[in-house]
């Protein structure tokens, strides 16, 4: 474990990184700030529908990289709609391959991600771009790699290598060979591993991407630590480490950071392991990355099972069970109950400890994790033989013996190879023998003749048992291969038939969600514009009652006084028209159909408010100005002040404008 001590170096190297980080990350942000303008002013700049479809896309994955979740389905919506609309298929499949992205790095949705992904290789095919569909297929080859389908993972994999092999995609190819190391990693292939992923690394040495080196350093860290070498695996641990801290990747350094708690745990330094964990832990719950979470709660649990500390353990596992049975990551599922059932154990609660453990070891076995099973079975093994039940436990270790080994016919043909050994060194002892018994050399050929005769003839009844055995066992291994592929065959047909289904399904359903959409907002549109109608309406009104009264006030000072009293009257008449409520209450009924909920939120919210106040909230939400607030309530314009003043104080905001107030509440 070397250079382990000298941790100190890396400190200063690290802040050395981190004062380097800060620099690049804002020369990045004002690059960032930069580049959203430019494709802001090229969109409106351009007429095109496909080059408007294209920069929509790029916007897209511009707030993909900054994690902006909100903007990208916005601007992915932006880009699909325009596409689909002209039938622009490069466009189409780009749109689905980006917002792809953004669900695989939630780890909240594979099967809407593996729509996306399906859509967009669909459309890259009818576009006949090659680059989008190796994209599409180094994608659904990570999402079938995390769901434990290692078949299916290589088999995209390779359709993404040779893509980029035809297109001559050095970087592609690069980046597909990481991608297979990590799998033949998971399945415990570490020499071809090895192999792809350090012809992956030499390219990015190459070529001088700190980034892709940082990453690649990771993996190779995770392969040296299924092979037991904790020292190497330290090395590219922290070697990545100083370069994701350096570029401020917030997810790598989570990433690092767990696995250097899993090395430190392997190397029961259980101080440094739990620091490293909290540390995973604190980014993924900022990053709202529920996977990474729920993966170093389970670590962090084992690490405290390690360690007896059995209550605490508990408190880990049962939160990661949680979120693991909502991902629906069966292979996490089976790992945690496995490790709660053997934490009940512990704690004498024999009954809850066989429960999780037998569900956990028939979720393992649904899924052909052998080494969750075999792990099941030890622990099981232990916990019949606590409850002395001997038998039981008997045949649990005896299950987990014949599944520890595996290569059954390698160990029989290595016996058969063994007796042969034997045989010859007999022939050979024998050979010496007659030579110094030159005397009776006839007698012991006799008799060696006929003993050998009886052996060679044991000895071929062994080898013929032995061969016949290896046979049979593979006759069976065959047989049951077969019946194997026949059910994965047909749940891969029913699982196809299905999400055709379901995908038909969800489009009908989103084309009736866009269309319910579209008219609620043009009923939105209507009634603010009806609203806003009848409010002038009112100006108008007021304004000509005004001019008539005014009128008749200039009558009333020259005529008679019998008509100064008529005049009068009718002065009255209008004031008592221009006060009526009858416009106000249609009014209000239009806003409330407009905006459902308004008034009854501000009630509740500000039960001090009066009805002048509410009236005025909702002229506000619209947004008229003080003039045209003075028309249309028939006060002063000061006294409009002093209403926005008053309802400002029962609001109790102080800076924040009254009209956005309002369009927010």
């Amino acid at each position: 474990m070397k250079d382990i001590s000298g941790l100190n170096i890396h400190i200063i190297l690290t802040a050395w990184l981190l004062v380097l980080g800060n620099i690049y990350f804002c020369l990045w942000a004002q690059t960032s700030a930069s580049t959203l303008d430019s494709l802001q002013r090229a969109l409106k700049q351009t007429h095109d529908a496909q080059t408007k479809a294209d920069i929509y896309n790029e916007i897209t994955n511009f707030y993909l990289q900054k994690t902006d979740s909100a903007h990208t389905i916005h601007y992915f919506q932006l880009a699909y709609d325009l596409s689909k609309e002209h039938n622009y298929w490069k466009g189409l499949s780009q749109a689905h391959l980006t917002i792809t992205e953004l669900y695989f790095r939630k780890n909240a949705n594979d099967s809407l991600a593996l729509h996306h992904l399906h859509e967009g290789l669909y459309t890259a095919k009818k576009a006949k771009n090659l680059n989008l569909q190796a994209s599409a297929y180094k994608r659904l080859g990570s999402i079938y790699r995390r769901k434990g389908n290692y078949d299916l993972a290589l088999q995209n994999y390779q359709l993404a290598l040779q893509l980029y092999k035809d297109l001559k995609n050095q970087e592609g190819i690069a980046m597909i060979q990481n991608n297979m190391a990590n799998v033949y990693s998971d399945l415990g292939n570490y020499a071809l591993a090895l192999d792809y992923i350090l012809q992956s690394l030499k390219y990015w040495e190459e070529h001088h991407d700190i980034k892709k080196i940082g990453r690649i350093s990771n993996n190779i860290g995770l392969i040296h630590m299924e092979q037991k070498d904790y020292s190497r695996a330290l090395s590219y641990f922290f070697r990545s480490l100083e370069i994701m801290q350096s570029l401020q990747d917030q997810l790598r350094i989570a990433r690092v950071s767990n696995n250097l708690g899993i090395t430190f745990q392997k190397l029961k330094d259980y101080n440094k392991s739990q620091f490293y964990y909290q540390k995973a832990l604190t980014i993924y719950q900022k990053l709202e990355d529920t996977y990474g979470i729920a993966r170093v709660l389970h670590n962090l649990g084992d690490s405290y099972r390690i360690i007896k500390k059995y209550d605490i353990a508990l408190t880990y596992f049962e939160q990661a069970l949680k979120i693991r049975k909502q991902l629906n990551t069966k292979h996490g599922i089976a790992s945690t109950l496995i490790q709660m059932g053997e934490v009940y154990r512990h704690l004498n609660n024999y009954e809850q400890a066989e429960l999780l453990l037998t569900q956990g070891k028939e979720l393992a076995q649904e899924i052909q994790r052998s080494d969750k099973v075999k792990t099941a079975l030890q622990y099981l093994a232990k916990l019949y033989y606590n409850q002395q039940q001997y038998k039981k436990a008997y045949l649990a270790q005896l299950l987990f013996s014949q599944l520890s080994d595996s290569l059954l016919n390698a160990e029989a043909i290595r016996q058969t190879a063994l007796i042969d050994a034997n045989y010859k060194f007999e022939q050979q002892t024998d050979s010496l023998e007659q030579a110094k018994n030159q005397e009776n050399i006839a007698l012991k050929a006799k008799q060696s003749n006929h003993y050998w005769w009886i052996v060679s003839l044991l000895i071929g009844i062994v080898v013929l048992s032995l061969v016949i055995l290896i046979l049979i066992i593979r006759h069976k291994q065959v047989k049951q291969a077969i019946e194997l592929q026949k059910v994965k065959r047909q749940l891969l047909q029913e699982q196809l038939e299905r999400k055709e289904i379901e995908e038909k399904m969800l489009q009908e359903q989103l084309q009736e969600d866009q269309q319910t959409q579209n008219q609620l907002q043009l009923d939105l549109e209507d009634k603010d514009f009806e609203l806003t109608r009848q409010a002038l309406h009112l100006v108008q009104k007021r304004q000509l009652i005004d001019k008539i009264g005014e009128e008749i006030k200039v009558i009333a000072k020259t005529d008679t006084k019998s008509i100064q009293e008529r005049l009068k009257e009718l002065i009255k008449l209008i004031r008592k028209e221009t006060s009526t409520g009858a416009e106000w209450e249609n009014f209000t009924q239009t806003f409330e159909i407009a905006h459902p909920g308004f008034f009854y939120r501000l009630e509740q919210r500000f039960p001090e408010l009066t009805y002048r106040d509410l009236k005025l909230a909702a002229l506000l939400r619209l947004g008229f100005d003080s003039g045209e607030l003075s028309l249309i309530l028939n006060i002063a314009p000061d006294s409009v002040r002093k209403a926005r003043t008053r309802l400002r104080k029962k609001l109790k905001i102080n800076e924040e404008s009254l009209v956005k107030f309002m369009r927010n509440f």
